[in-house]
This record gives structure tokens, C-alpha cells and sequence, in this order.
């Protein structure tokens, strides 16, 4: 297994500050109006959606695309369901063998919130549903798109606009 000390969990606050820098360093460009939006599609979108959590003053709008929100309830046990889908990210984890990187498969097969990654990192502590609170204070506006038939992510986008009080669409 890979050295715990070394496993780069996604969506780890330490990815979330990396963010903050590069909002700093777009800011800065002699191109940048000084306005930023971020955006992304499945993982990237809830990179997207937590980039809020940092209250960023240039930060005017977020756009989750397809993303999970919590990936629990919306991606490791949809409807109470274990994904079995989870089970075909063994091309991931061998990935992260090889990259030292969080086992997806590994994680999302033990399908419980305190399922505790190797580092002492949960399921629900890398999902962007346990920074609800962050980023719901941002006020940030989203604009948030999925598919019907795109994993649950139309759960994910209801679980959202249930929790979170920012402006959606």
C-alpha cells in the first residue's frame, strides 16, 4: 500500500488553499478584470463548488457541473443502494498505487460516512456536503447542471439546493 504520509486525498484543504493562491495569482495578471468564476464537471465541479469556501473577494460565481456534492448518499450508496459502479474505479486505484493518491474504490466500497482512508481521512470529509457551511457562507451564486441519468448527481443537485441557502440555478 502507499506510504499514508504521502497520499494526496482529493479536495484535502490542502488542495482547497492551493486554490486560494491560484484565485491570487489570476487576480494579478495584467489580463485578469479581477473577477473570477470557477468551473468544473465532476470532480473538477466540486473543486469548483468548495473554491467558495474560501469567501476569495473576486470569487463571483461558481458552476458544479454533474458533481456529487455528497458522495456518500449521491455516489458510494445512491438511495441506500451500494454503487456497485464504485467497484469498476479499480483502474484508479491502481492509479494511485502508482501516484501515491487516495483509493477511490477502496473508499467508496466501504460506503459509510467514517470510512477512514489509510492518512485519517473520511468519505465525508473530502465531500463538499461536509463544507456546506463554508461555502454556504461565501454567498457565492451557482449555477449548477446535471443530467438525468448522469450517476446521482440530480440527487446531489437537489441535496444542495436543499442545504444551501447561496443563490442557485
Amino acid at each position: 500500500p502507499p506510504d499514508p504520509d504521502k497520499i494526496h486525498v482529493r479536495l484535502s484543504d490542502a488542495e482547497v488553499a492551493d486554490m486560494g493562491e491560484v484565485m491570487d495569482w489570476i487576480v494579478e495578471q495584467p489580463w485578469s478584470n479581477g473577477r473570477i468564476g470557477t468551473y468544473g464537471v465532476s470532480y473538477s465541479g466540486n473543486a469548483a463548488e468548495i473554491a467558495a469556501m474560501l469567501n476569495h473577494p473576486a470569487l463571483r460565481a461558481v458552476a458544479p457541473q454533474f458533481s456529487s456534492f455528497d458522495f456518500l448518499a449521491n455516489l458510494a450508496l445512491p438511495g441506500g443502494l451500494h454503487n456497485k459502479h464504485a467497484e469498476a474505479w479499480d483502474a484508479f486505484s491502481i492509479l494511485a498505487e502508482r501516484t501515491e493518491n487516495l483509493h477511490v474504490a477502496d473508499i467508496l466500497i466501504r460506503g459509510y460516512r467514517g470510512a477512514m482512508e489509510a492518512n485519517g481521512e473520511t468519505l465525508n470529509s473530502v465531500s463538499p456536503h461536509s463544507r456546506a457551511e463554508a461555502v454556504e457562507s461565501s454567498g457565492v451564486p451557482m449555477f449548477v447542471q446535471v443530467g438525468w441519468l448522469d450517476a446521482a448527481t440530480v440527487n446531489g443537485a437537489l441535496s444542495r439546493y436543499l442545504t444551501l441557502d447561496n443563490p442557485q440555478q
